[in-house]
C-alpha cells in the first residue's frame, strides 16, 4: 500500500472523528483556541475549532410582480417612425427581462448570501462574514440538519425573529457542525450510523492507508 496524501477536508475529516471519539467515550471537549469575540450562549462555552465557510439561504426574494415600461420617442416623419419602433422594441425587451427577473426572485432556490470565517464552540457557531460582524447561532437553534455532501451541511436554523430559514454552509467543518448537533439533539438521525456522516470514499482511503485499527473511525465503529 503506498503513502496517501490527505487533503484539508479528510484531515478536518479525521478531527472530527477523533473530537466525537472524546466527546462521546470521555465527555470530553477539544481544547480551546483564541478568539477575539465575546461568547453568546453558555458561562462555560469556549471555541475549539475555526476555518472558512460559504453559506447559502433557501428562499424567493419577490413575488413576481414588476414595473412595466412603455417609454416612446418619435414623431411623425419616418426618421420619427423608425426611432419610435426602436424605442417600443427596447421598452419590450426591458419589460421582458423585468418579467425574467421578476420570475427568477420569486422562485425558491438557493441563493449565496456571505462566507467569512467559521468559529465552532462548544454549545454552537459564530460566522463572521467578510463584510464585517458576527452571527451567533446555539445548537439548539438548529431544528433539522442534514449532509448535502462532502463539506456541505444543510440546516434549519430557529431564528431570532421567530421565522425558520433554511441554510447550506459549505466548509471543511461541515460534518463536526452535523455531528455535534445530531449527537446532542437527534441521536436517532440515520447518519449517525455506522459513519454515515462520513463520505465513503473517505472511509475507503482510511482503509486502504493500513491505519484503520488505529484510527479514531475503527473505535466509533467498536471495530465495525
Amino acid at each position: 500500500m503506498g503513502e496517501i496524501e490527505w487533503t484539508p477536508h479528510e484531515s478536518a475529516l479525521w478531527w472530527t472523528c477523533e473530537a466525537i471519539r472524546d466527546r462521546i467515550r470521555h465527555d470530553r471537549w477539544p481544547e480551546p483556541i483564541p478568539a477575539s469575540f465575546a461568547r453568546q450562549f453558555h458561562g462555560d462555552e469556549h471555541i475549539f475549532q475555526w476555518g472558512d465557510y460559504q453559506r447559502s439561504w433557501f428562499g424567493a426574494v419577490g413575488d413576481g410582480s414588476y414595473q412595466t415600461s412603455s417609454f416612446f420617442v418619435g414623431g411623425f416623419g419616418a426618421a420619427g417612425l423608425a426611432l419610435g419602433a426602436a424605442t417600443l422594441g427596447a421598452s419590450a425587451l426591458g419589460n421582458s427581462a423585468r418579467k425574467n427577473r421578476a420570475r427568477q426572485d420569486a422562485t425558491q432556490m438557493w441563493r449565496p448570501i456571505d462566507q467569512g470565517h467559521l468559529y465552532i464552540s462548544s454549545h454552537g457557531y459564530y460566522l463572521m462574514p467578510s463584510t464585517g460582524g458576527i452571527l451567533g447561532f446555539p445548537t439548539e437553534s438548529v431544528l433539522q440538519a442534514d449532509l448535502g455532501g462532502p463539506g456541505v451541511l444543510l440546516v434549519t436554523n430557529s431564528m431570532a425573529s421567530g421565522s425558520q430559514e433554511q441554510f447550506s454552509i459549505t466548509s471543511v467543518w461541515a460534518e463536526l457542525l452535523f455531528v455535534l448537533w445530531a449527537h446532542e439533539y437527534c441521536p436517532g438521525h440515520p447518519r449517525l450510523t455506522n459513519l454515515g456522516f462520513l463520505p465513503p470514499e473517505f472511509i475507503q482511503r482510511v482503509e486502504y492507508s493500513g491505519t484503520w485499527s488505529s484510527s479514531p473511525l475503527h473505535e466509533l465503529t467498536q471495530g465495525r
